[in-house]
């Protein structure tokens, strides 16, 4: 019986036992009358009882048939007191209290009923809910009700276009419920779920309006939000606040892990950190595997078979080249006899391109129908993802998806690709790629960390990175490598700690800073040494650090991190975290606070330090001291062109200049990309004159500092925009960098080409400083299988590791450990015997 039906019959038992009371006192006091019609109302509320417990339970109850007798001893019992008889009042009180007692026993023995409706709409993503169902349904106590709900394609204009109702796609053994035929606001159910979160403002498809997360509430006591989607990576997540954020009454997610990822809509207390029922659905599948269809096996022909995944934020990110991916992996594998692919597009792939991205629809079309037609390997467009899981061998495709992380679940080799890929790798891919300077002269460059755990030393003579040395059982974590007197120094940057290895014996000493920081940030963004102090300035640690290299000392300024540290909106809504410019400066480190617009002045020989306050209400990416003696800073904004130069003592403005010239624009690199990103750095031509050198600007600008003229400056540099080669990705088109101590000598790092040049400003010659990693030590270096930064155990596609290595099994480095990868699983998932959905489930009964 429902709970709120069995409250229903409890008070109305009460009503009756008051009633006897007062009846018993009536007639005592001789009121006939009034007990009469006492025992009219007791007869109703007896006749009531019985129909909400026949409803409830069906016919043939006991405490039915006793309300039936209840009714007739009072309908006995009016007659008798309509015809004068006399009633013996204490054996009356008797019969109330025995018949009282019995239908409250009765009533009590029946076992309350929760009613849990699951709101499903795309049948491929019920496996987001079925384990949870597959609980409440096989609770005697639960009557669980599967109700699909149907959904719309949307227009461009936001109308509502096709409906559909996809309730005949559900597994046969689920028993699906018309929502034409469920009356949910009359049903009220205990708790509801949903997995579309997003109401009427999700631009590609809404699910029916009368099932928006707001009007939900209105209906039931608990809105539970289970996502549809599992995450794969730790840095990932959905950020932006949902339209059902504020209505749900908890959350799914996987673990505790995960906690930080969701909006700060969802306070802890309203997250259930019990696991994802899709991977309760992929563990089962796994162990009892389901027949797949017989082309499937035809096509396959007991090939390996690999599992191809190709994401919605995958093609919404980046259309031409999520196009130009499929068609390089679609290639890669018609070309290769080893293996079968097994294609599954997202499941809103077509509608979302149609929404968004109608120009490129057609080329999607004509991409899937020549995979299909040439029979280049398996199309799945089936309902059930698990199935496809279970009949692969393994995984290629984004980390940013739901998918990787249900392969990881079985122990299967996951090799995570890279969009900016479309052809294999020649014989120099790797050349330049690791080489990131920092300051490009050989004293501060003589040794380099290659992807954050290698240290190579520059051989300048050769023009060569020798291999030296790896860090023992780390994977990232370190930045640009410091020589000091017989060490070398790693400060750290996704770490917390700072290593020194003594040169000799290569051994490493640690020291650790073990404040709390945010979760899955690098914890600084910046460091510098000077004599035997080296500084970090924090990014997710929360303190700014100096340490005595040579007494190792530690000395901080606290909670220095909410003061440089400042957050902005992207086009797509999200919040991007955003460092101020920062500089040594005659003795001192200036850094730029942008949520404040001030200059957080710090001696670096004590600490001391100050507050100057600037007139500049725009963020500022850099401060350099150039130009005229150097006793000014000049301010390169994040967005735009106008720069300032400031009294770095006292804050004020001593000039403003404009460097827009004609023809001056601002390449934008990213779909949606609105930001006007202009200039990197600076540089002196001399004291008059300096040089703004383009982030994403197509020109450099010279200015002349006296006339506030600005102009094009020309040189030997490539301006590059576009990557030079899939295998290297520009994060900028490069930066100049200057050495205090030699004011004459320019370089200028281009990061396209990761070519390092020697620069003459007068004439704006280049001259490319030479350097190669040896292939050979690339290659041991290459980590093949393993946990990276804010990645689980996998394989990534590179310039070492490609897709035509990983499909015929050559991948170098590590091989594939199938107990490896599920030991990591358990970071990512809490429940990992597949029991998420019953854990959910009683959470959920014992809250009601």
């Amino acid at each position: 019986m429902r709970k709120s039906d069995k409250d229903k019959c409890i008070k109305l038992l009460d009503v009756i036992g008051r009633a006897h009371d007062e009846i018993l006192a009536d007639i005592t006091a001789g009121k006939i009358d009034a007990a009469v019609t006492l025992l009219e109302s007791l007869q109703q509320a007896a006749i009531s009882m019985g129909n909400i417990i026949e409803s409830s339970e069906g016919e043939g109850l006991e405490i039915v048939s006793k309300l039936e007798e209840y009714c007739e001893f009072v309908f006995v019992l009016h007659e008798n007191l309509l015809d004068g008889q006399e009633t013996n009042v204490k054996g009356l009180e008797k019969k109330f209290k025995k018949i009282h007692g019995n239908i409250d026993g009765l009533l009590s023995a029946i076992p309350e009923k929760n009613v849990f409706v699951f709101l499903p709409y795309k049948a491929a993503m019920w496996d987001a809910l079925e384990s949870i169902w597959e609980a409440a349904n096989a609770d005697n106590n639960c009557d669980a009700f599967v109700v699909p709900i149907p959904y719309y394609d949307k227009n461009p204009d936001g109308s509502l276009a096709a409906e559909h109702y996809e309730i005949n796609d559900f597994p046969a053994y689920v028993p699906v419920v018309d929502y034409r035929n469920f009356d949910l606001a009359k049903v009220n159910p205990d708790v509801v779920f949903i997995i579309n979160p997003y109401d009427e403002y999700n631009f590609v498809t809404t699910v029916h309006p009368e099932f928006y997360s707001y009007k939900l509430k209105n209906i039931c006591k608990l809105l539970i939000y289970v996502p549809y989607y599992s995450l794969y990576t730790f840095s990932n997540g959905p950020k932006l606040m949902t339209s059902a954020d504020r209505y749900v009454d908890y959350i799914v997610i996987q673990s505790k892990e995960y906690m930080h990822t969701y909006h700060i809509a969802y306070t802890p207390e309203r997250m259930i950190p019990m696991g994802s029922p899709k991977f309760d659905r992929v563990i089962k599948m796994e162990n009892h595997r389901q027949e797949v269809p017989t082309e499937w096996k035809k096509i396959a022909a007991s090939r390996k078979v690999i599992f191809f995944n190709s994401s919605v934020q995958e093609m919404i990110n980046g259309p031409d080249k999520f196009l130009n991916k499929m068609e390089y992996v679609f290639d890669t594998f018609k070309k290769n006899n080893e293996a079968c692919l097994l294609w599954r597009p997202h499941p809103l792939m077509e509608g979302t391109f149609k929404s968004m991205e109608p120009e490129n629809y057609h080329r999607y079309l004509d991409i899937k129908n020549k995979f299909i037609g040439e029979k280049i390997g398996i199309y799945d467009d089936t309902p059930d993802i698990e199935v496809a899981i279970a009949f692969s061998d393994a995984y290629i495709g984004t980390s940013n998806s739901s998918v990787p992380s249900l392969f990881f679940a079985t122990g299967k080799e996951i090799f995570i690709t890279n969009i900016n890929i479309k052809s294999e790798p020649d014989d120099n891919a790797y050349a330049g790629k690791y080489f990131y300077v920092n300051t490009a002269f050989e004293r501060y460059n003589k040794y380099q960390l290659m992807d954050g755990r290698h240290l190579f030393e520059y051989i300048q003579d050769k023009g060569i990175m020798k291999y030296l040395w790896s860090l023992p059982g780390r994977q990232y974590g370190y930045g640009q490598p410091i020589s000091y007197r017989d060490k070398i120094v790693l400060p750290p940057i996704w770490n917390r700690d700072l290593l020194i290895i003594d040169k000799g014996s290569m051994e490493a000493k640690s020291i650790s800073f073990n404040k709390d920081m945010e979760d899955f940030l690098p914890a600084f963004v910046w460091s510098y040494q000077e004599g035997d102090y080296l500084y970090l300035v924090p990014n997710g640690y929360p303190d700014f650090i100096r340490i005595n290299l040579d007494t190792q000392e530690v000395a901080s300024l606290d909670n220095v991190r909410d003061y440089v540290v400042s957050m902005h909106s992207t086009v797509g809504g999200e919040s991007k975290r955003d460092i101020g410019g920062r500089v040594f400066y005659n003795g001192y480190i200036l850094l730029w606070a942008n949520p404040m617009k001030e200059i957080l002045k710090i001696n670096a020989k004590t600490l001391e330090h100050e507050i100057i306050k600037v007139d500049i209400n725009r963020d500022i990416l850099s401060l350099s001291p150039v130009g005229w003696g150097r006793d000014r800073l000049y301010t390169l904004p994040r967005q735009g062109t106008v720069i300032y130069a400031i009294d770095y003592k006292t804050g004020k403005i001593l000039d403003s200049y404009d460097l827009m010239i004609e023809g001056l624009e601002s390449v934008k690199r990213n779909p949606g990309d609105d930001s006007d990103n202009y200039f990197s750095s600076f540089a002196e031509v001399d004291k008059n004159t300096i040089v703004a050198s383009p982030l994403w600007a197509n020109k450099f600008v010279k200015l002349d500092l006296k006339t506030g003229q600005a102009a094009e400056w020309k040189c030997q540099i490539p301006l590059i925009t576009t990557d030079v080669s899939p295998y290297i990705s520009n994060i900028s088109m490069g930066y100049f960098i200057t050495d205090e101590k030699d004011e004459k000598e320019k370089r200028y790092y281009h990061l396209p080409s990761r070519t390092n040049y020697s620069i003459d400003m007068g004439t704006g010659g280049a001259t490319e400083i030479p350097y190669s990693f040896p292939k050979e030590s690339i290659e041991a270096c290459e980590m093949g299988f393993a946990a990276r930064q804010n990645m689980p155990y996998c394989a990534v596609e590179n310039e070492i590791n490609s897709l035509s290595d990983f499909i015929n099994g050559n991948l170098k480095g590590r091989q594939h450990s199938k107990e490896k990868q599920l030991e990591e699983f358990k970071k990512i998932n809490a429940a990992t015997d597949g029991s998420a959905g019953k854990n959910i489930y009683e959470f959920l009964k014992n809250k009601l």
